[in-house]
């Protein structure tokens, strides 16, 4: 396992600090720039730890007083924290070399409590650019039983066109990595146009090549939904559990088409002991994620990316039943999808899955 610098454990990057990060797909119900109608999954942290937010010079940094101002968007009341420049000083999110280097804008956090935190620019906050931070003395010791992963789907991520990247690719590098341990379940929800694949090595995972890969769900363990953008479906899931039974390091993908280029695919770090302390605060949430092309652009190695401690404020109580399974590898490994094209929405001619490079 990496080991992760002790001075690493008291930062946190809050992920793309800007209203096109979220989910891509149109909303139902809302307008087209709505990428998170819940907002930024909310942030546990210990008192004492800085917070970080890296963005471009569309974008700033206020509190609000309550958390129903934060939800209605209401900034009469408001405090501004941080200026456009304060972000690094980037004029667009796009421009990596800038942002990989940028001084981020660092939010201390001394004192317990909860912070309510927005975007003032425009209709960023309600398209989505808000985050509670909750601030505590301390973090419980206890592992979450139950870790869900964000969308699991290739349309989840940041929502501009990336420069030198297909507009469909909203996350270049998969997702951020998660650290868990033995025993804890990896919850998917998803719909019927995804399945979850394990695949042999990192290379397979990088190349998405699925030759000898091995499925843990199909279509319909997701929890059936026949649409991603049908949030009350997805959300009152009970969704496929992954029981973590054995160490080591785990990549997941989504067989579907162009899904795992595009950005649709996990790897997971387990341990079979304690996790290293720069985890610790991601231990008490029940799912710690972003982007991965947040790492990225913030110039983030595995070890930062490890450090986005996200807690899904929307996510349904129950823990997966449907579909749950022990994780083990078959000795007889099933028949690779060749190229399988279940989402009409993803007809991307001349990809090519088995060992395929974009």
């Amino acid at each position: 396992m990496l080991a992760l610098p002790a001075a690493l454990a008291a930062r946190v990057e809050v992920p793309y600090w800007t209203d096109d990060y979220g989910y891509c797909k149109p909303l139902p119900g809302l307008d087209a720039g709505v990428h998170r109608p819940d907002g930024l999954d909310r942030i546990i942290v210990e008192t004492g730890t800085s917070v970080f937010f890296t963005y471009s010079t569309h974008h700033d940094v206020w509190q609000v007083p309550t958390l129903d101002e934060l939800e209605s968007c209401d900034m009469s009341g408001a405090t501004q924290l941080a200026g456009r420049t304060d972000g690094g000083g980037c004029e667009e999110e796009t421009d990596a070399a800038c942002m990989s280097g940028a001084t981020a804008f660092e939010l201390r956090t001394p004192t317990a409590g909860e912070m309510y935190l927005a975007c003032g620019v425009g209709d960023h906050c309600a398209n989505g650019q808000r985050i509670t931070i909750s601030v505590v003395d301390e973090l419980a010791d206890e592992k979450p039983r139950v870790i869900d992963v964000p969308y699991w789907t290739d349309d989840y991520g940041y929502c501009k066109p990336l420069p030198g990247h297909d507009a469909g690719v909203h996350r270049p590098n998969g997702l951020v990595p998660i650290g868990a341990q033995v025993g804890q379940i990896l919850n998917f929800k998803y719909s019927m146009h995804h399945d979850v694949w394990r695949l042999p090595t990192r290379e397979a995972f990088d190349a998405c090549d699925f030759s000898e890969a091995t499925m843990l769900a199909d279509t319909d363990a997701g929890g059936g939904c026949a649409l991603d953008e049908d949030l009350e479906c997805i959300l009152a899931s009970k969704g496929f559990g992954l029981e973590l039974s054995e160490a080591g390091p785990l990549y997941l993908a989504c067989s579907i088409h162009d899904h795992c280029l595009n950005g649709q695919r996990l790897v997971v770090n387990v341990v079979s002991g304690a996790m290293p302390a720069a985890w610790k605060a991601a231990a008490d949430n029940a799912a710690m994620f972003a982007d991965a092309f947040v790492g990225a652009l913030l110039g983030a190695s595995l070890s930062i990316g490890l450090l986005f401690c996200l807690y899904r404020h929307c996510s349904t109580g129950g823990g997966p039943q449907h579909g749950r399974r022990a994780l083990t590898v078959p000795r007889e490994v099933p028949a690779a999808p060749a190229g399988r094209s279940d989402d009409p929405a993803h007809a991307a001619p001349g990809v090519v899955l088995s060992g395929g490079r974009v």
